[in-house]
């Protein structure tokens, strides 16, 4: 079946104000293949050594077993919502984006957070696109905010990996995090430019999908990544000359080292410095690497910059500025 087409035009949403959260404690990846075959699952040594040598992973943070969502989700949603109050800007919705699917319950982490403070604000959980759940938030923010619906978006993505076999994907390793981002249309340091988000239909049940649909997807993501970009630069008359970096989410390194090879790109084009740090944070990978872009000196005032994630099945895409810190 064919790809869907979500948007793709200019947008004016700024993001500002990032909170980051890691768990301080961290397990490589030979800890994390012993801890998997003692309790039964298969993590045969050529695939340690792939995640190494081949994807790039070295080590993931993990929650303690006792800490809660709802704990992960203060340490970012706290500071956000004292922020906003302290500077007078208005929190009209909170999205909270996972890859983990969503259910009613979800609203139940944010009690906690909605009594400091957030008492009467709406809640909206997005899930079940995976890893590109990220750019499907971006995407829904920028809706209420161009219609009136919201002068001020906290957006939140948050992940806790509960079991060791929901750990690790075919080609990547997953870590817990959280981050949240206070969006406007107001001025701030990241400037979105367009956005783009595509899923393709054939892929519905994730991996529990028809394995012939499965395989045509491995086959064939890397050239509709390609054509992502391609289209979204395109729709602002940008080229990737213009790209101070493109930053993706973790999934591996492999990934992005193959889509440059493709794009005939240089493959320090990619920012890939946080892969064997963090590991694969879900839907915060986005937030954390243009972080550390910034502290790195990579990213710069005026600079350019593509976000793409990828999820089984669904890819964002997104064209931003950095402006430098205005929000103090």
């Amino acid at each position: 079946m064919p790809w869907v087409l979500n948007m793709l035009k200019k947008q004016r949403m700024t993001a500002m104000a990032i909170q980051l959260y890691l768990p301080e404690f961290t397990a490589s990846v030979t800890e994390l293949a012993a801890t998997a075959r003692e309790i039964g699952m298969e993590f045969s040594v050529e695939r340690e050594r792939r995640l190494q040598d081949e994807y790039g992973f070295k080590k993931v943070p993990l929650e303690a077993e006792g800490t809660r969502l709802t704990d992960m989700i203060s340490k970012v949603c706290i500071p956000l919502l004292r922020w906003a109050t302290a500077t007078g800007r208005r929190v009209d919705r909170i999205l909270l984006v996972r890859t983990l699917d969503s259910y009613w319950q979800d609203e139940h982490p944010l009690r906690e957070v909605r009594i400091q403070g957030a008492v009467e604000i709406p809640i909206h959980s997005l899930s079940q696109h995976n890893c590109a759940s990220v750019h499907v938030g971006l995407l829904t923010a920028e809706a209420l905010l161009s219609s009136g619906a919201a002068d001020g978006i906290m957006m939140v993505t948050v992940d806790k990996v509960y079991h060791p076999s929901l750990r690790q994907l075919p080609h990547s390793l997953l870590g817990d995090a959280a981050a949240a981002a206070y969006l406007s249309n107001s001025p701030g340091e990241h400037e979105l430019l367009a956005i783009n988000c595509r899923v393709n239909p054939s892929i519905h049940a994730g991996y529990r999908s028809p394995v012939h649909e499965l395989a045509w997807e491995e086959t064939t993501y890397l050239f509709r990544i390609r054509q992502l970009i391609r289209d979204t630069l395109q729709s602002v008359g940008m080229n990737t000359r213009e790209l101070r970096m493109m930053i993706g989410n973790n999934v591996n390194r492999s990934t992005w080292r193959q889509l440059a090879s493709m794009m005939e790109e240089e493959e320090e084009l990619w920012y890939t410095d946080t892969i064997a740090q963090f590991g694969h944070l879900h839907c915060s990978d986005i937030w954390f690497n243009i972080q550390h872009a910034i502290q790195a000196g990579r990213l710069r005032e005026g600079d350019y910059y593509l976000t793409i994630s990828v999820g089984l099945g669904s890819l964002g895409c997104s064209i931003h500025q950095y402006s430098g810190s205005r929000t103090g």
